[in-house]
């Protein structure tokens, strides 16, 4: 039997528990945190990938609408103009902090990347524990407790599509 996995109920309450209900129920839409029931016929994953490429295509145009809008604005291009010499300003005077610093910077560094690959490891691990059906959690010092969330998201393949003839 087949489960769909949601988190929350869409009213903010209980966001971080996980809920399992019967495809064959009403259908799911998100809505701000969580997700509600709605209708009685299951949406189609492709029909809604495509929504949503379509919802991005109009949010480019009226993107560009904008950007020219306030690149008309002369105010703005002054603003932005102060804007990014202050960025410079900044990149040098933290440039350089990091030489004064020398070897305590260098370890922050360090650190960085090595949380970085902790963290991903992390997340296999509880990948990988909860698909052997166990529960996953982790507990801090403090013995508060740390349930994970999950992300699903669509990456393009670089497969190219042949024509049949």
């Amino acid at each position: 039997m087949s489960l769909f996995l949601i988190f929350g109920d869409g009213e903010g309450n209980c966001p971080s528990r996980l809920f399992y209900l019967p495809l064959h129920l009403p259908v799911l839409e998100l809505r701000n945190v969580g997700l509600i029931i709605k209708n009685k016929k299951m949406l189609d994953m492709q029909q809604v990938f495509s929504e949503i490429r379509e919802a991005k295509k109009e949010m480019k145009d009226l993107r560009a609408q904008y950007k020219d809008a306030l690149n008309q604005a002369d105010k703005y291009q002054e603003t932005g103009d102060k804007i990014k010499e202050l960025r410079e300003e900044k990149k040098k005077i933290e440039t350089k902090i990091q030489q004064q610093l020398g070897k305590a910077y260098e370890k922050l560094e360090e650190l960085k990347s090595e949380v970085a690959a902790k963290e991903e490891l992390l997340n296999d691990i509880a990948m990988t524990t909860l698909m052997d059906g166990k529960t996953v959690e982790v507990v801090d010092e403090f013995q508060n407790r740390y349930e994970p969330t999950y992300v699903v998201r669509f990456k393009k393949t670089n497969e190219i599509q042949k024509e049949e003839v």
